[in-house]
């Protein structure tokens, strides 16, 4: 906090600066107590304007353009678009920290080149265009579900179908190389037992990344990816981009119905346990797969507060939510259906992710009898 002293009309003001950007006048240097501290409600209503910022610049492919400095100008003659609305448009690109502009010459920061590039092997775009389908919704679509209810929808409207699947296996591949894999490794490395292990498990992993970087990350260790049929070529693609395959293989298969192999000392196993038509059941079949001494870790989200927060996950899975399918798990849930599933024990801690805060659950198998 911060008080600035200006005058006005001949009399001292001062203006206390709060972090969280609002200003409380008083003529005497105290702060107001009265004053509507309603900011959190202009920094929601903004917050959908800078969404439809974010999606309409990668829909145009604006920071391709923007590797080097570029005028507006130049980029309406790029885009073939409105000169004058280009030029607002980068403006507000610019206050929201994605563009920088000196001398009405723009250029991309250092956070659009990184992942808004989509020549970038770390290329967030087609994933967060993805999302939006999922995730976002109008007003109009809003009230009429909280007011109607969910409809019944079409086998291919499901989110779990396999056609989805496909589709967004292909965004998930630089989302798994922006960071998640390499905090997956870390996990996994961290552990005691890690450097016995020998053959792991990538359950439900889609392109494989994370899999591929806790193999990689051993000297010895091989692994198996398990997805659906129809997502699995992602995987065989990673592979042989990454001249793995003598460590790594793929197993195609539906995990509520077909086996996805034995004789693991590791199971991992991150964002994808939604669609176990029965949790307890599938986490059962997952401990049998392991060797005595065997891990198997989660990576899900814990929702609290009687499924109020976080923040992230919450809103991230509400329309879903609003069309039944509610796909989030509380906290603790998991952890219950390990101990409940045969595991001998549980550790468990919440890590920060760019997602939002996700709960790590580690189960551990009982060693073998002597």
């Amino acid at each position: 906090m911060k008080a600035v002293k200006l005058v006005k009309d001949g009399r001292p003001v001062w203006l206390t600066l709060w972090q969280s950007g609002g200003y409380r006048m008083s003529s005497n240097g105290k702060s107001l107590n009265n004053y509507p501290g309603y900011a959190p409600l202009v920094n929601t209503f903004f917050g959908a304007i800078h969404c439809n910022l974010l999606l309409v610049a990668t829909e145009l492919k604006i920071f391709d353009h923007l590797t080097e400095p570029c005028t507006s100008l130049n980029i309406a003659e790029k885009i073939n678009g409105h000169p004058e609305n280009i030029r607002r448009f980068l403006n507000a690109l610019v206050s929201v920290y994605l563009l920088s502009k000196s001398d009405g010459i723009y250029c991309n920061t250092e956070l659009a080149n990184n992942y808004l590039v989509s020549s970038e092997e770390t290329y967030l775009g087609g994933m967060l265009l993805d999302l939006a389908q999922m995730q976002m919704q109008s007003s109009e679509d809003m009230k009429r579900l909280v007011l109607e209810g969910p409809p019944d929808l079409r086998p291919e409207q499901m989110i779990g179908r396999e056609e989805r699947w496909k589709q967004a296996a292909k965004n998930l591949v630089p989302y798994q190389k922006a960071g998640v894999a390499s905090q997956a490794v870390a996990i996994v490395s961290a552990l005691p037992e890690f450097p016995a292990f020998r053959k792991m498990l990538d359950l439900g992993g889609g392109p494989g990344i994370i899999g591929l970087s806790i193999v990689s990350s051993h000297p010895h260790m091989t692994g198996v990816l398990f997805d659906l049929p129809m997502v699995v070529g992602a995987a065989e693609s990673e592979i042989r981009n990454q001249g793995m395959e003598d460590r790594m293989s793929v197993l195609p298969g539906d995990y509520n119905i077909d086996s996805f192999g034995e004789d693991y000392d590791l199971v991992w196993s991150s964002l994808n346990l939604y669609y176990a038509k029965n949790l307890t059941v599938l986490i059962r079949r997952i401990h049998e797969s392991l060797n005595p001494g065997g891990v198997f870790v989660s990576i899900h989200e814990g929702l609290t507060d009687e499924k109020t927060s976080p923040p992230d996950f919450v809103l991230s899975r509400l329309a879903l939510s609003l069309r039944g399918q509610e796909l989030v798990f509380e906290q603790g849930e998991i952890a219950s259906a390990m101990l409940d599933a045969g595991f001998q024990s549980v550790a468990s801690r919440t890590v920060r992710t760019p997602h939002g805060p996700v709960d790590v659950d580690i189960a551990r198998k009982a060693p073998q009898k002597s």
